[in-house]
């Protein structure tokens, strides 16, 4: 017999499987359905390598960890009681569906936002490193997502870039002069 050793909620479980026919992850699940009522299309085994299998995998081609594989899967009465609950309970209104198939509101023009808006604006400092030019358009750039990925795990300058950030700068040169100053990485 084969001893196989389950974590499931908690508990430490330990599942004997015959040698022959040779054990499959299915077997497996099989016995671990009698032993917890988890119906095996709910299972879910977590820590074999590799980490995907198939039911029809043999146990001995997968490398299992030595304290036990973990079981992730709820009993089917306990699906069923959570089925009958939440037949009861009462409907969930989506806050996110709220007003959108109602008349639209311009939130741009509410009261309360434009205050806001003025109040900021009006605290605002602004710091001018060099005088407009006549006839030159101003272009901002924010610098997060714009102009790089600050998120990702990129290690130098030229891998956060965003992609056709150069040919952007290029691009944008043309319309902004010869006063525009970028350094490329």
């Amino acid at each position: 017999m084969l001893s196989v050793f389950v974590k499931w909620q908690g508990r430490a479980l330990e599942v004997q499987l015959p040698l022959e026919p040779p054990p499959t992850v299915a077997l497996l699940k099989r016995a671990l359905a009698e032993a917890t009522q988890v119906p095996e299309s709910r299972q879910k085994l977590l820590g074999a390598k590799p980490s995907t299998f198939a039911d029809d995998s043999l146990l001995s081609a997968l490398t299992l960890p030595k304290g036990g594989l973990m079981l992730m899967g709820q009993p089917e009465a306990s699906v069923a009681a959570l089925d009958a609950s939440a037949a009861h309970a009462p409907p969930v209104l989506d806050d996110l569906d709220v007003g959108l198939h109602d008349v639209p509101v311009d939130l741009c023009e509410q009261p309360d936002n434009v205050a806001k808006l003025a109040k900021r604006v009006a605290a605002a400092k602004h710091v001018a490193l060099n005088a407009p030019r006549a006839g030159k358009h101003l272009l901002v750039l924010d610098i997060d997502y714009t102009l790089f990925d600050h998120r990702s795990t990129a290690e130098t300058p030229q891998e956060l870039a965003r992609p056709h950030l150069h040919e952007f700068l290029a691009a944008a040169y043309a319309f902004y002069g010869a006063s525009l100053r970028w350094v490329p990485f």
